[in-house]
């Protein structure tokens, strides 16, 4: 399924997956990052946008901001049973804002593609080309 919000790839690596994710907006580029971890974890197109959340996070810089934003969302998966497939996110100063649209888990368990434990900090940064943020970002599996 095509993301919104940028360009996703995914990239096997060993006991882990990359996906690298290129936007032409910093908001869309973490709005993107939200939408590739729910993709890897289930079919995002069968996530229902029926529960709204709002998530707020404040990083010391970009880098670290994207780890705190992806933890985030594992942390709710893993603690309420929330998958998010849309996202409305604004990023200034390593300060982040989204609203997010989703369901609470009713996944059948063949539905599920794989269970992320972490984000990594391995090789993560955000760099800005020509205009086109862009990203690599490793999840532990």
């Amino acid at each position: 399924m095509k993301c919104p919000y940028g360009t996703v790839k995914e990239q096997d690596t060993t006991a882990d997956i990359a996906v690298q994710i290129k936007a032409k907006s910093l908001s869309n580029l973490f709005s993107a990052a939200g939408w590739a971890y729910t993709n890897l974890v289930a079919d995002i197109s069968k996530i229902k946008p029926d529960v709204n959340q709002t998530v707020c996070c404040q990083s010391d810089d970009l880098t670290m901001l994207m780890v705190d934003w992806l933890a985030e969302l594992i942390f709710i998966f893993e603690t309420k049973q929330l998958l998010f497939s849309k996202f409305d996110t604004i990023v200034k100063n390593s300060c982040l804002q989204t609203h997010m649209a989703g369901q609470k888990s009713g996944l059948k368990p063949d539905e599920y593609r794989m269970d992320i434990k972490a984000v990594t900090w391995h090789g993560l940064e955000i760099t800005n080309k020509q205009g086109l943020y862009q990203t690599r970002i490793i999840f532990d599996v």
